[in-house]
């Protein structure tokens, strides 16, 4: 869990691991506690937003510091053992200028080479800046490693960012149009650009007809489609809400009314702040809901349509069988088909993006089957998918390493 805490008059970032029994983790920083200054003092806040994990356990954190007059994005990365990595950035931390306005990050992801994306805002526009995993900008991304992206009619701000399989960068938020705000999306190409194959431009904003709309949280599904989770007034409170896009830009006219979904917890008001693809295809928002006194935790769960597990390839009545689960490194995979079949089997995590490809395209005849799973030492443990596709259809198991 990253944030920050106050440390004198200034703030810091903070991060805390726990045990799987909600304990401290001892091996970390040896109370389960750290705190990183980026130099300021107390006179400069620093403020993480969020974290990301390393296939190799290495965790990386962003968010903002104040730099003299203004705000910078900043990212620190940790060891396992909580210890800063100098061998990122010779320190473990990074600051990023995109100008002279306020610069914040807000979301981190890691790309599956490594690199790492960040996303926020800059001076009222979405900011976007990507690191080589040594904590240099990565100058093959827009020439310098950093975007700014303007929607046209008012400031807009970058609140989370989320990487396809095909390596291209969406980034949801908001978006000031006309005189309110709507749920924006931007999406760019692995060069930093944005991809005109996204509505036309890279961007699309999405108004619920209301006095404003927050774009909090954004998630891709194993099929492509986008869905972004936020709130919106009703005039007079605020709603969770939920858009659905096609991998074009499009609103999924499939998903709630137009792509939309909105929904109150009660007569006050509530908001989406994060979004998950639960392992059988539903989709899960957390966020917060206001019952007149006080704030509650508030979570609401959401049929998707993505047939998770239902298959029209040719595997007999039972299901694949793997085991040891959980897997420590090797695992056995054993299935059956009916017919014979073009057989992948990969590895995905939980956003569906492919972390190992174990068999691609292979020809199978009818029968039994058995693989050997090696799993790479340096893969973070946690949930994944073991997916076996054919052109016919795909079945998903659900392991943990």
């Amino acid at each position: 869990m990253a944030g920050f805490a106050y440390v004198g008059s200034g703030r810091d970032f903070v991060l805390a691991r726990y045990n799987t029994d909600g304990t401290l983790d001892n091996s970390f920083s040896a109370d389960g506690k750290v705190t990183t200054d980026f130099g300021t003092g107390d006179a400069g806040d620093d403020d993480g937003w969020s974290v990301a994990i390393q296939q190799d356990g290495r965790i990386v954190v962003a968010g903002y510091s104040n730099i003299g007059t203004n705000d910078d994005f900043a990212l620190a990365r940790y060891n396992t053992d909580g210890t800063l990595d100098n061998s990122f950035s010779a320190d473990g931390k990074v600051t990023t200028d995109f100008g002279t306005g306020d610069d914040s990050g807000a979301s981190v992801a890691i790309q599956l080479d490594g690199k790492i994306v960040v996303a926020g805002s800059s001076s009222g526009d979405f900011a976007l800046a990507r690191y080589n995993t040594d904590g240099t900008l990565d100058n093959s991304f827009s020439g310098d490693g950093k975007v700014t992206t303007d929607f046209g009619t008012g400031s807009s701000n970058g609140r989370s960012v989320a990487i396809q399989p095909d390596g291209k960068i969406v980034v949801a938020g908001r978006a000031y149009v006309g005189t309110d705000s709507d749920l924006a999306i931007a999406r760019y190409s692995t060069d930093g650009t944005l991809d005109n194959s996204f509505s036309g431009d890279g961007k699309v904003s999405t108004d619920f007809g209301t006095v404003g709309a927050d774009g909090n949280s954004v998630t891709i599904q194993s099929n492509g489609k986008i869905i972004v989770a936020g709130s919106a007034s009703n005039g007079t409170d605020s709603d969770f809400v939920l858009a659905r896009y096609n991998t074009d830009g499009t609103p999924d006219n499939g998903f709630g009314v137009n792509g939309k979904v909105t929904t109150a917890f009660g007569t006050d008001s509530d908001s989406g702040e994060s979004v998950a693809i639960a392992p059988d295809g539903k989709i899960v928002v957390a966020g917060s809901t206001y019952n007149g006194i006080a704030s509650d935790f508030a979570l609401a769960r959401y049929i998707s349509g993505l047939n998770v597990g239902i298959v029209d390839l040719s595997l007999a009545n039972s299901a694949p069988l793997i085991y040891p689960n959980p897997i420590n490194h090797h695992a056995t995979l054993e299935y059956t088909l009916q017919n014979a079949e073009v057989i992948s089997i990969q590895l995905l995590d939980m956003q569906g993006r492919t972390v190992q490809t174990f068999i691609a395209g292979q020809v199978q005849a009818a029968g039994a089957h058995r693989l050997t799973i090696d799993l790479p030492e340096a893969l973070t443990s946690g949930q994944y998918l073991i997916a076996i596709s054919s052109p016919n259809g795909k079945f998903m198991v659900q392991v943990v390493k």
